[in-house]
Order: structure tokens, then sequence, then C-alpha cells
């Protein structure tokens, strides 16, 4: 049986039970910490594990160009207005990242 609890904190659960005595819960909360504990045949152990936050890499002209061949197969260089929209939606999505 699995189970999964989506808490409004933002963290979230999952119970895995492998039947009577067998059981795995892991935790991932909003930190980006994620706990975990293990119930087996009467043995227990637990831990944590603080996630790395990564650094944003945003995305580079010749990117951006291999982004835009399948609309424009014989795009040689990135239209102006394309890199605009582009850099729009890379800054939306770093905002996203780092809240």
């Amino acid at each position: 049986m699995i189970e999964f609890d989506d808490e409004k904190d933002g963290s979230v659960s999952i119970d895995l039970c492998a039947g009577e005595g067998k059981m795995l819960t892991i935790s991932v909360e909003s930190s980006g910490e994620i706990y975990w504990a293990l119930h087996w045949d009467g043995h227990r152990d637990h831990g944590k594990h603080k996630m790395q936050k990564r650094t944003w890499v945003g995305l580079t002209d010749e990117e951006m160009l291999d982004c835009l061949t399948p609309l424009d197969a014989e795009a040689k260089r990135l239209p102006l207005g394309f890199k605009w929209f582009a850099q729009a939606i890379e800054a939306k999505l770093k905002e996203k990242h780092e809240n």
C-alpha cells in the first residue's frame, strides 16, 4: 500500500507499506530536507538529508537558437523579439526557482 500526503506548508510525505511490520516513510519538507524512517520486522532506522540548492544557470544564445530550430529550421541567428521573449521566460523561471 502507498499513501501520499500533501501538506499545506508545501511538504509531502509518502508511506510505503509492504505488509505487517514493514514500512518506509519518506518526507520532503518545503525547506528541502528529506527525512526517512524504516520499520522492518522490529528493526528501526531513520535519517535526514539536506538537498543542495542548485545555482541558476541560464540559457546561452546557442541554446535559445536550438529551441527555435523546430519552429524555423533555417534560422541562423536569434530574432530580436524571440531573444527578449526567451529572456522574459528565463527571468520568471529563475524567480520561481529562488522562491
